[in-house]
C-alpha cells in the first residue's frame, strides 16, 4: 500500500466462507483442489485485510457497487485532495480584493 501513498484501499470480502464455497461451485470453473486452493488463500487475504482502508461486504451486489460509490465520493471530496479547487478559489479570492 505504500507504493501508491495517495492510493484508496477497499478490501472486498464475501458474507462468508460458506458463501464464497457456494458461489465457487455454482461457477463451475474450478476443480476440486482449486477451489480448496482458493479457499485457504481466501482465509490468508482476511488476515491481512486490516492494512485496508475499508471492508467491503459483498452480500447484495447493487448495495456493494452502492458503498463502493459512497467511498469514492468521500475520498474525492477530502480536504488533501480537493486542494487544488480550494487554492484556485483563494488565489480568485485574493486577486478581486486587490483589484477592487
Amino acid at each position: 500500500m505504500n507504493t501508491y501513498p495517495d492510493a484508496v484501499s477497499v478490501f472486498v470480502v464475501p458474507p462468508s466462507l460458506e458463501v464464497l464455497e457456494s458461489r465457487l461451485i455454482a461457477r463451475s470453473t474450478d476443480s476440486e483442489a482449486s477451489m480448496q486452493l482458493r479457499l485457504a488463500s481466501a482465509k490468508k487475504e482476511v488476515q491481512a485485510s486490516s492494512r485496508y482502508q475499508y471492508v467491503l461486504v459483498n452480500d447484495d451486489l447493487d448495495k456493494a457497487v452502492g458503498q463502493l460509490h459512497e467511498i469514492i465520493n468521500t475520498e474525492t471530496l477530502r480536504r488533501h485532495r480537493m486542494g487544488h479547487a480550494l487554492a484556485s478559489y483563494l488565489t480568485a479570492d485574493f486577486e478581486e480584493k486587490e483589484n477592487g
